[in-house]
């Protein structure tokens, strides 16, 4: 090709970046073997699935964390929980003993987020959230020219489109974030399909009651629930969860009714799964790293539909995201991050990189994906080893079969990473600040506080 011609064929390429959009969707507490795309066998997420048709799909995507708060400034930042060290916020289940009103820490200005990015690439960026975990005055906002926190599911779907419709030609960056599927599971009656074979339904009364999900986290945590209970209990998630796809649907055809899907750049997440006793613990959080808790769904529909149809085994994980997009839109990099662009693998360039994934106890359990393993390290060294290519509930411990020199390179490898985790943390001075009542309020509603 003459110069001329590559010239010429970067002008369009560039141009045509350009005039792509993005929309991050977020669905709290999904774990990805309950999507249809990913093997389930209930018709639980009809609407993602005929978008992973046109998306690149990842099969071991992996969140840094095992619930709300750190996992999204992970997601936000592009940096592990070590480099970020957002760890409180979950409050210990409780209220300050004094009584005061419970803190949690804040995103610091010192963070260079992804909305920040996108804003100075420009982006017009919009926040649209159902999360208590997530207000603007810790942080969260940074970046958004709108950012709308506390709102319900259908909210964040109206809000979304009406912001869309007053922006003109203007190219947008938006992140919505759903959360309906969290426990407790209140499925409406038409999303309620998954039980009918179930003569008894004690687990669904108790949810409609006013302290029936402190009873069944309380049951769950005395080996108290039977195993009809916890197949009533998937029931009603695979409900929410279809629900949860009606919503993904709806904003999917709007982007199509108005136009707008073919040139935008979708990305579905998690930021944590949900366990239901496959390793002895109920919900989320807490201090296990399972894949059940964090092994999300990962799918990227490219404008025009690059890419279409790709299915990638190698791990991924959400600080991928920033310099995925990062690399695809050119914009300019301010400051390191931990993840790295999957670009290359979808391309074909790349080899598989290091994931990891950490608990808020920073001296806690340490889950890494390396060599094609995944190793559990406790914090006194020893590890659990699985192979999540064919053990994908982390259920058959490899450990006692795998050869010293392959677990010490392992422990070489995660201790490098922390490392340089650690000197990057130094920098960040997080801080904290009080939450609201209706924050509080919001909070309680979903557990969180007691």
């Amino acid at each position: 090709m003459s110069d001329q011609s590559q010239d010429a064929s970067s002008a369009v390429h560039v141009l045509r970046r350009n005039t792509q959009n993005v929309v991050i969707l977020l669905l709290d507490c999904v774990r990805a073997d309950h999507i249809g795309a990913y093997g389930y066998s209930r018709s639980t997420t009809p609407n993602l699935d005929a978008l992973a048709i046109d998306a690149v799909l990842f099969e071991q995507a992996i969140s840094q964390s095992n619930w709300t708060k750190p996992s999204i400034v992970s997601l936000f930042t592009g940096t592990y929980l070590s480099q970020h060290l957002i760890t409180d916020g979950r409050l210990g289940g409780r209220i300050e003993d004094d009584g005061s009103i419970p803190t949690g820490h804040v995103m610091v200005e010192e963070f260079t987020t992804l909305a920040e990015h996108m804003s100075r690439g420009g982006f017009a960026t919009g926040g649209f959230v159902n999360q208590g975990h997530l207000p603007a005055h810790l942080g969260f906002a940074q970046g958004f020219d709108v950012y709308e926190s506390g709102l319900h599911d259908p909210e964040v779907e109206q809000f979304f489109e009406a912001w869309v419709n007053q922006l003109g030609d203007r190219r947008f960056f938006a992140y919505l974030h759903l959360l309906d599927l969290h426990f407790p599971y209140t499925t409406q009656d038409h999303l309620d399909i998954f039980n009918d074979d179930l003569s008894e339904r004690p687990m669904t009364r108790l949810m409609q009651s006013a302290a029936g999900g402190e009873e069944i986290r309380r049951r769950a945590s005395s080996d108290g629930l039977t195993q009809e209970n916890v197949q009533e209990l998937v029931g009603l998630y695979d409900g929410e969860l279809l629900g949860v796809d009606d919503r993904l649907g709806n904003v999917v055809r709007y982007l199509k009714e108005s136009g707008l899907y073919d040139s935008t750049l979708i990305i579905v997440t998690a930021d944590h799964g949900e366990a239901f006793l496959e390793h002895n613990y109920f919900e989320h959080g807490e201090n296990l790293l399972y894949s059940e808790l964090i092994r999300v769904p990962l799918i990227i529909k490219f404008p025009s539909r690059q890419h279409a149809g790709q299915r990638i085994s190698a791990p991924a994980q959400l600080i991928d995201i920033l310099p995925t997009l990062q690399e695809h839109f050119g914009l300019a990099t301010s400051q390191e991050v931990g993840g790295t662009s999957l670009v290359g693998l979808i391309e074909g360039t790349a080899t598989p990189h290091t994931v990891l994934s950490e608990l808020s106890d920073l001296d806690g359990r340490k889950a890494l994906y390396y060599g094609g393993r995944k190793f559990i390290f406790q914090a006194s060294g020893e590890a659990e080893v699985f192979d999540y290519t064919t053990d994908p509930l982390d259920l058959v411990d490899l450990a006692d079969g795998v050869a010293p020199d392959i677990l010490g390179e392992a422990k070489t490898v995660l201790q490098e990473l922390l490392a340089r985790n650690e000197e990057f943390a130094k920098e960040m001075a997080v801080a904290k600040r009080p939450l609201n009542q209706r924050e509080i309020e919001r909070l309680r509603s979903l557990g969180y506080i007691r």
